[in-house]
């Protein structure tokens, strides 16, 4: 019998990570070698039992249905390790593993998962280089009814204080149907745009795969922002309502979800913002391209990744679309080496391109760590990265002048929910360093409307 772990995959190296994690207790399991190349000698056997133990609160037929090898297949190295893939996509299993017992051609399979935490109370140090600290608190579920649905509801003060429901159903029923939705209150000082901001957002979005790796995904939501003086907002009142109309196609054909190291994210969003169906002003469409390609790169544990965002508002700036709805560049967002408070006022604009290319290098892998009763999957790695940024208002604009570019290196803690927490040591054109720390990887965040 031979038996593989999907995650961790080498022996526990790294000795910053070591003593962060011996502070709160956290013992490491013992590695294993490649699915594949364990395996590998039963290709052609024929499939006799596909059986799953370990789980307690999620329902079988959630991890069934990621095991796409059946009794009666024949044997595939490489798809089982495409099916362990799938079940480390959950995010609610700290590890998964595979047995194969073999007699005379046939081979009986055993896929053993362990359960994360289903429902957490948490505490919350929340960050951005515009709004300082946030401190508070919430409880998630990342396996709600045992379904791999995720609920929660959090609220921090600080820098910003907010209030926020989310819920998501990865797959309820077809090709992945899917409804992700978002509920948020916030007040915070908007400094680079001088007014006391309390903004509320209501936003779900409805999706579906097409085949393995197609995406599309439609929202209708509902957007407010309240100033605390006068020609801030589009509408007279100090308030702007928006009913926001989004469509959005991508392709995902990263080889994990987690810490990918090779493969596509690309993503094509048109959203329609119109303030008059609620008695206000203005209305404009946005457009916008997210590309990402993880490249591996001298053995598995590089990866090079290189990333291209486009944000492009059709409409004037300041009449249409509102000064707060504009981009700005700085900060660990979108281009380091530069603080956001002040070159966020001098190159801010409706439209925004940014383009980072960063080396990724693998110190711990992701494996599984335990706590107390609970078990929990982490990792680390080091980077190095370039960023090039700019943003726009008029096509005369879009040039070298109201572009800046960055570079550095740092550390990305890989911790569940978060997906990485991001230190960054980075210099600009102007030879000032800047140490920067950011919440969930680069990609996702430098989209967000707060930097």
């Amino acid at each position: 019998m031979k038996t593989h772990v999907r995650t961790p995959r080498s022996p526990f190296p790294g000795p910053i990570l070591t003593a962060i994690l011996a502070l709160v207790g956290f013992l490491a399991s013992p590695a294993a070698a490649d699915t594949t190349a364990e395996l590998a000698p039963y290709d052609g056997f024929l499939v006799t039992h596909v059986t799953i133990t370990g789980f307690d609160i999620t329902k079988e037929y959630v991890i069934r249905r990621e095991i796409r090898i059946q009794p009666g297949d024949t044997f595939r190295a490489q798809a089982v390790a495409a099916d362990l893939t799938r079940l480390e996509n959950l995010g609610i299993f700290s590890s998964q593993r595979v047995a194969a017992v073999a007699a005379d051609s046939t081979v009986a399979l055993t896929y053993t998962v362990r359960e994360m935490p289903w429902i957490v109370p948490f505490p919350i140090v929340s960050y951005t280089e515009q709004d300082g600290f946030s401190f508070g608190a919430g409880v998630a579920s990342l396996n709600m009814f045992g379904r791999a649905i995720i609920a929660g509801g959090s609220g921090t003060l600080g820098g910003v204080d907010t209030f926020s429901l989310a819920f998501v159903y990865p797959w309820i029923t077809g090709n992945h149907f899917s409804i992700a939705a978002v509920l948020s209150d916030l007040t915070r000082d908007d400094s680079l745009n001088d007014f006391r901001e309390h903004s509320r957002e209501i936003t779900p979005w409805f999706g579906r795969w097409i085949g393995d790796t197609g995406r599309v995904a439609a929202t209708l939501s509902w957007f407010q922002m309240n100033a605390d003086r006068d020609s801030v907002t589009i509408s007279p009142g100090r308030r702007d309502d928006y009913v926001r109309f989004g469509i959005q196609l991508g392709i995902d054909t990263r080889d994990t979800w987690r810490n990918p190291k090779r493969g596509w994210n690309n993503q094509l969003m048109f959203m329609w913002y119109d303030a008059t169906v609620m008695g206000g002003s203005g209305s404009w469409p946005l457009y916008q391209l997210d590309l990402r390609r993880y490249q591996p790169f001298a053995g598995r544990k590089n990866c090079v990744l290189i990333g291209g965002l486009l944000t492009y508002q059709d409409g004037v700036a300041g009449g249409e679309i509102p000064d707060y709805l504009q981009y700005r560049m700085g900060g660990a967002n979108s281009v380091r080496g530069y603080d956001i408070e002040t070159l966020g006022r001098e190159l801010v604009g409706r439209n925004q391109l940014i383009v980072t290319i960063e080396y990724q290098r693998e110190l711990v892998p992701l494996r599984e760590f335990h706590v107390f009763k609970w078990a929990i999957s982490a990792g680390l790695e080091a980077a190095a990265f370039f960023d090039m940024g700019g943003a726009w208002n008029t096509a005369s604009e879009f040039n070298d002048d109201h572009t800046r570019r960055g570079g550095g290196a740092g550390l990305r803690f890989l911790f569940p929910g978060v997906y990485e927490l991001r230190t960054d040591v980075a210099i600009g054109e102007g030879g000032d360093v800047y140490f920067h720390l950011g919440v969930g990887d680069k990609f996702s965040a430098q989209r967000e409307r707060l930097r």
